[in-house]
């Protein structure tokens, strides 16, 4: 079980004709900071891209947990 770190980029244009997806907001996954860089980078020179905030996400992979790292058992439910 781990949580590996990737991010979401929302990406707006001005309007939705001016959009690969056509719509005016699409929400794309990164894996990496590369990943995040470039896509950072194409934003900035789509002049029809207007905002372009990211965050980071965290997705677990494996089995849940049923304790903490500690050796703490975690309550049912």
């Amino acid at each position: 079980m781990e949580w590996p770190s990737a991010g979401a980029s929302p990406i707006r244009w001005d309007s939705a004709g001016n959009s690969p997806a056509g719509t005016a907001d699409v929400e794309l996954a990164v894996d990496s900071p590369a990943h995040l860089r470039h896509l950072i980078a194409r934003a900035r020179v789509d002049r029809h891209v207007v905002a372009f905030p990211y965050r980071q996400v965290s997705e677990l992979v494996g089995d849940e947990p049923d304790h903490c790292r500690a050796g703490h058992g975690y309550a049912e439910g």
